[in-house]
Formats: structure tokens, sequence, C-alpha cells
């Protein structure tokens, strides 16, 4: 696994990604990588990135607000409706998560 100088907000997501249970008893919790994974990689793995990133300012000498899409891929060798089942699963669990 590396997460080697991945922005805070790859590390948090790769944190509430691990605290799903259908995540770890996929087996993606020890193999995740950013921003891919090195040719070869056995799976299943995860890749975690941006699709897209914005910054908002919302007052003069303030700070932009970072905003944007995060995205998770799995590689695994199962069916796709597996996958997709999966995939629901975990996005499922992961929206359920206290934000606090």
């Amino acid at each position: 696994m590396t997460l080697t100088n991945a922005p805070p907000i790859i590390t948090q997501l790769s944190t509430q990604l691990q605290a799903c249970a259908a995540w770890s008893s996929a087996g993606f919790s020890s193999n995740v990588w950013y921003p891919e994974a090195p040719e070869g990689t056995a799976g299943p793995f995860a890749v975690l990135g941006f699709g897209s990133q914005t910054f908002t300012k919302y007052a003069e000498g303030a700070a932009p607000t970072r905003g944007g899409d995060l995205f998770f891929t799995l590689w695994k060798a199962d069916t796709i409706g597996n996958m997709e089942t999966l995939a629901q699963t975990i996005i499922v669990q992961l929206m359920s998560q206290d934000t606090g």
C-alpha cells in the first residue's frame, strides 16, 4: 500500500473507506494506492484519486475552500454484478458514517 505524498483529503478518504465493513471484508484495506497502482499489482486492490477539484474564495484575504469529486476504483477477480453490489454497499456504508 502506498499513499505517499497523498493530499490530506485522499488520506481521509482512505481512513473512511477502511472503516467500512464491506471494504475490509473484500480485502481492499491493505492494498490501496494513490494516484495509481504500479504495473503488475495483484488484486484485490483500490486506487484513490481526484475526479475534479474546485477552489472557492468566499471572502477577501481568506483561503479558498477546496471542493470537487473524489473517486475510488476497485480491482478484484469477481463478476460485474458482484462488484457493482460491493461498490454500492461500500458507498452506503461510507455515506452512513457520522461526519461530526
